[in-house]
């Protein structure tokens, strides 16, 4: 089974005022934006499950409506098209074989290169916004803020000299992702894995 991680690039303080903000202009134009992405989420559903669509379940976050606590993978992704509205997509990795394990080796990689962030708190970390935990896809997770320019400063310094191209690869997306967050002391980075 493979997967897919999406990275957006975007200002948490933007971000976290998003639940509660009753901007239905913003509604709008994510539900006119993203209409394919929203679409592809609601074929997810049974047919005989009773669920707002996807485009509905952004509304309920954007107006700061009670989120059904069951309904969590319908806000992870509700939460994602916000994120690709109001932030930038960076290239992600597609075709994740078995991710869980591939997680733990780019982990094992960056902690033996010095650099102070793991790629499973992008995919498995902390929500900024308020949704329900999703029990299936998407996984979600965020490198905030603060901790972008100490992780680019040890990335830049990291020693790569004999390092295979896989390795190499790695990190220079992971390097790639750190500097389009790092020209705006609010913007930090989330990550969706589904």
């Amino acid at each position: 089974m493979s997967s897919t991680l999406s990275v957006y690039v975007i200002s948490f303080d933007r971000l976290k005022k998003v639940r509660g903000s009753r901007d239905r202009g913003l509604v709008e134009a994510i539900g006119a934006e993203l209409e394919y992405f929203l679409s592809q989420v609601d074929e997810l559903r049974d047919e005989d499950e009773d669920v707002p669509t996807c485009r509905d379940a952004v509304a309920q976050i954007i107006e700061g409506a009670p989120l059904a606590a069951h309904l969590g993978y319908l806000y992870g992704y509700a939460l994602e098209a916000i994120c690709a509205h109001l932030g930038r997509e960076l290239p992600g990795v597609s075709s994740i074989s078995r991710a869980a394990a591939w997680i733990d080796v780019v982990d094992e990689l960056l902690e033996g290169k010095g650099i102070p962030i793991g790629l499973s708190t992008l995919v498995f970390g902390v929500c900024p916004v308020g949704i329900p935990t999703p029990d299936d896809h998407p996984s979600i997770g965020s490198w905030p803020p603060h901790v972008i320019p100490g992780a680019l400063e040890a990335i830049r310094r990291a020693d790569l000299a004999g390092s295979d191209d896989e390795t190499t690869e790695t990190i220079a997306q992971v390097r790639g992702w750190l500097e389009a967050a790092a020209g705006d002391p609010e913007e930090g980075l989330m990550g969706f894995l589904s």
